[in-house]
């Protein structure tokens, strides 16, 4: 019999924590992390039960433990603030310094799975204490959706501080961590203290209250895991930016810029680099998997020179790049190199009416000059 109770008990909350994995659609979290954040919940339970116990009494020194003030204070700041915080910290110790905690939906999923880790123990204690399956029943649809509840508002805003934290925001992490245990705390302690006033007007409340949290947990998963966005940057960062290894230029010319064909690129960075927005050379131990670039600054006054900005480390030199004056300027130059031979073949042309035999060397130097004007111009060409 108590088998099936604990069977019955567990039931909600493992479904429950189905429907947020399955609405991870980025990148699905590893199923031992997220049985150990589930462990991690039963743990938290011990540290509230002692916070509970010794709340409770501070609050019945001041108030009557019959009298509606004694119900308000210690749902809201004994009950509420001890699981919710409990709850909180066993979910930051077991999941921030994961490196599967990538996406903003990242922390919905393991702020419920915390969560319902608690409430399925809870859920167990009371249906076995009590022995009814109708408890179990109950309690699924009461304090198990409850708990989902605060665990979804818990994991919307540790995604959040996630998020800001890789920014180098941490004012805004430490924001978003004081409203991860505050909104699903004020939500919290107002579902116990509806339940523990007990008469006709509360209970209409509780009933109206528990449909909004419902539908609001519903629409808040659904929402973030359509807008889910990456809470770190997901591309190879290192310690400290490194400037890519210097490359010989070719095609110089005096008083000329300088830039690279595409096999030098290669051989400079070790990947193909796109000339209008080229990207940083790192090296590093740490890597991400995926997440859009940094962004990238032309100088047009100094040809060889890029600044990346990247939003941890800031700005600091990166790729060569061909600026479009410098190819202007190179071409220009091919131009000015063809009127000059063109015009001396001209006057070879002029000296070869007087002269027959220095006709034939004028023909000679002409084959000679014609064949290197034309790869001159198809190598700035190609520049």
């Amino acid at each position: 019999m108590n088998s099936l109770l604990t069977v019955a008990a567990s039931i909600p909350a493992l479904v429950l924590i189905f429907f947020v994995y399955k609405q991870d659609k980025k990148e699905k979290e590893p199923k031992s992390l997220l049985f150990k954040l589930v462990m991690f919940g039963f743990i938290s339970i011990i540290p509230a039960i002692i916070l509970e116990i010794i709340g409770g009494a501070v609050v019945g020194i001041f108030f009557d433990s019959d009298s509606v003030a004694y119900a308000f204070f210690e749902c809201f700041f004994v009950i509420a603030v001890a699981e919710e915080g409990c709850k909180f910290l066993m979910l930051r110790l077991g999941s921030w310094k994961n490196r599967a905690f990538n996406f903003t939906f990242d922390g919905i999923v393991y702020a419920v799975c915390t969560s319902l880790g608690f409430a399925l123990l809870e859920n167990v204690m009371y249906v076995l204490s009590s022995g009814g399956f109708s408890l179990a029943v109950s309690r699924a649809f009461t304090a198990v959706m409850a708990h989902a509840v605060f665990g979804v508002l818990m994991g919307v805003y540790y995604g959040r501080a996630r998020q800001y934290q890789s920014l180098g925001n941490i004012q805004k992490m430490r924001k978003n961590f004081f409203l991860a245990i505050l909104i699903p705390g004020l939500l919290h302690g107002l579902y116990d203290f509806l339940l523990s006033v007990g008469n006709v007007v509360s209970i209409l409340v509780f009933g109206v209250v528990l449909v909004v949290i419902y539908i609001l947990m519903f629409v808040v998963v659904i929402n973030a895991s359509k807008h889910d966005a990456p809470a770190v940057p997901m591309y190879y960062v290192p310690a400290r930016p490194v400037q890519a290894p210097p490359v010989q230029p070719y095609n110089m010319q005096p008083g000329m810029p300088a830039y690279q064909s595409q096999a030098q690129q290669m051989g400079a960075y070790g990947q193909q680099q796109v000339r209008s927005a080229p990207q940083p050379f790192y090296t590093t131990n740490q890597a991400y998997p995926k997440f859009a670039p940094a962004s990238v600054q032309k100088i047009n006054q100094a040809p060889s020179q890029v600044v990346v900005h990247n939003p941890l480390y800031g700005t600091y030199p990166g790729a060569i790049n061909v600026t479009q004056a410098g190819m202007q300027a190179s071409l220009e130059q091919a131009r000015i190199q063809a009127a000059a031979a063109q015009a001396q073949m001209q006057a070879n042309l002029n000296k070869n009416v007087a002269d027959p035999a220095q006709m034939q060397a004028n023909l000679n130097q002409n084959a000679t000059a014609y064949p290197r004007m034309q790869t001159n111009m198809n190598q700035n060409q190609e520049g």
